[in-house]
């Protein structure tokens, strides 16, 4: 049991690296602030949930389907 919940995460610790050095936040943010310089703080709050949200879905649909898609492809 331990053997696999070490696995679990080491899996999940690199993943999650991966997706860091791939989203690249720091260098998101001044597109971001560019983006929404006209925008109010609330509608600024708001559209940073929304693309927070679409990337998730996102990155969750081709954790899910990916092969899938690429099997099709």
């Amino acid at each position: 049991m331990t053997e696999s919940l070490s696995a679990a995460l080491t899996l999940f610790v690199s993943t999650l690296i991966t997706l860091i050095v791939i989203m690249d936040p720091p260098g998101a943010v001044p597109i971001f602030l560019a983006l929404t310089a006209r925008m109010t703080p609330a509608e600024r709050s708001a559209a940073a949930r929304r693309a927070s949200l679409v990337a998730f879905g996102v990155i969750a649909l081709f954790a899910l389907f990916g092969q899938r898609i690429l099997d099709y492809l």
